[in-house]
């Protein structure tokens, strides 16, 4: 039986592979995917963060076929004693995914991951929660104020597009003037498609009704942009430094940092929080658009459902169509 069993095994390769080659490896299947419009860059960047923990992790020379299942319980038991109840959530879940990848062509199919019990992170740590952070008009107005001071237009517009509007950071830098249309009042953020990603997370159109402030910070950059001639004319907010290259949504999360009042961000940090442990910056502006409409449209008599879909349609987080 023994032998049989040998040559049943030598007949598929079972392979002798390390981790960390095969580490590689799946690192260069998700560019392909990249490459093919599968996977966007900045979720590949997070992925290689957390294939770079993997590697940490396991012995440059261990071997992926020899790894058994109790090796991978030592693993997890090692990720929820020195990391924090997030990264255990996402190391988790990255393993599953490598071993899903690498098992069935190194491993003769066998994937010991796949028999981890799917709650042994979550019944040993607390399960991470956002944050309650949330900010106000007055704070909100004073960050308004304050943008007027920068040294760019690019900067201050920028800011006041993301307070009027309340889309990621992501779509002021990504605003292009094909996607503006000042006839109509209206902002069209295309949906993905074949071999192209959209605009938006969600990879589906987004339509953005121009209000009169949000008309007046496009016209301004419209007029910026017909008086540098040597300049990037296909997006709408430009690095001051180079107006060339489109508006570093990074530079968005520091100039609402800098710009807003000591205690523009409230609320009560608590343990496992997952966004704005330490300050609720852009995402501030999101929370703030969204209690606005809810404040705004239950001053004029809407139901509270009514109010809680539309609030979030107007942050691209609902698929009903109106």
């Amino acid at each position: 039986m023994a032998r049989e069993k040998a040559q049943e095994l030598a007949k598929y390769g079972l392979q002798a592979e390390s981790i960390h080659q095969l580490l590689d490896l799946y690192e260069k299947d998700l560019w392909g995917k990249v490459q093919r419009t599968k996977l966007s860059q900045n979720s590949y960047k997070t992925y290689c963060c957390r294939i770079k923990q993997l590697k940490e992790t396991f012995e440059p020379r261990e071997i992926f076929s020899d790894v058994t299942y109790y090796r991978l319980i030592e693993v997890l038991d090692y990720w929820i004693q020195t990391k924090s109840n997030n990264q255990s959530f996402e190391l988790f879940a990255e393993l599953r995914r490598f071993w899903k990848y690498a098992a069935p062509l190194y491993c003769n199919g066998k994937n010991i991951a796949a028999s981890l019990p799917n709650d042994y992170v979550s019944s040993r740590v607390q399960k991470p929660q956002p944050t309650r952070f949330f900010t106000d008009l007055e704070s909100i107005a004073t960050l308004w104020l304050n943008v007027s001071s920068c040294s760019s237009i690019h900067q201050k517009n920028a800011v006041r597009f993301m307070i009027v509007t309340g889309v990621r950071p992501i779509n002021v830098s990504n605003l292009r003037w094909e996607y503006v249309d000042l006839d109509n009042l209206e902002i069209i953020y295309p949906a993905g498609v074949t071999g192209m990603r959209g605009a938006m997370k969600t990879q589906k159109e987004f339509r953005l009704p121009i209000t009169r402030e949000m008309q007046k910070i496009l016209e301004e950059q419209r007029e910026w942009n017909a008086s540098v001639p040597n300049c990037n004319h296909m997006f709408v907010f430009l690095q001051p430094r180079d107006p060339n290259l489109t508006f570093a949504k990074r530079s968005l999360d520091k100039l609402v940092k800098t710009n807003s009042p000591a205690d523009a961000v409230k609320g009560i940090t608590h343990e496992g929080t997952v966004k704005g442990k330490a300050g609720a910056f852009n995402t501030m502006c999101r929370k703030f658009l969204k209690s606005n409409v809810i404040v705004q449209m239950r001053a004029k008599g809407f139901s509270r459902s009514d109010t809680r879909e539309i609030s979030l349609l107007c942050l691209h987080h609902s698929d009903r169509m109106y």
